[in-house]
């Protein structure tokens, strides 16, 4: 019952806008194609592109407080410990397969997309996060939220941030 409802949200998520009903003093109310709506009203949607750079070192070690047996062999970058906890309050996120923005030499951290909508990308030449997203309620939010872990993970140091790395074992 629980997957129908889901899938039934996700149906309705994703419907197109087919009409739009106009109410004018000289046209009374029409019912019009979303593309032929500035024939009737002077309005204009647009879409805004946002990206903020976060001071953080994404291809900093953090070794957990107590290695768990199940323990990767090296230590998580600051760049998953990031994720794993973001991926803790909002769930969905998404390695990015696309190559990063800085290639070097040796192994480079990888980025990654929450809900759809966020990407966060490591740039360890400017030792800062790259946070873009197209503007939204939701993404603003998911995109804020994004700013404050960052900066919480990337100031913290010792216990605190062993801690989080722990957790994300």
């Amino acid at each position: 019952a629980a997957e129908e409802e889901e899938e039934e949200e996700e149906e309705e998520e994703e419907e197109e806008i087919t009409a739009v009903l106009v109410r004018g003093p000289n046209t009374g109310s029409l019912l019009v194609d979303p593309r032929e709506l500035s024939q009737y009203v002077s309005v204009s949607a647009h879409a805004i592109a946002q990206e903020v750079f976060v001071p953080f070192q994404c291809d900093r070690p953090v070794p957990p407080e107590q290695p768990a047996a199940s323990a990767p062999s090296r230590p998580l970058t600051a760049i998953e410990v990031l994720q794993a906890t973001l991926s803790h309050t909002f769930g969905r996120t998404s390695k990015d397969e696309s190559p990063n923005r800085q290639e070097e030499a040796g192994v480079q951290p990888q980025g990654f997309t929450l809900c759809d909508s966020v990407r966060v990308s490591p740039d360890v030449s400017r030792q800062s996060l790259v946070i873009s997203w197209m503007s939204s309620p939701a993404a603003d939010l998911v995109a804020d939220s994004v700013c404050v872990v960052a900066r919480e993970v990337g100031e913290s140091s010792g216990p605190a941030l062993k801690r989080m790395a722990g957790r994300c074992v």
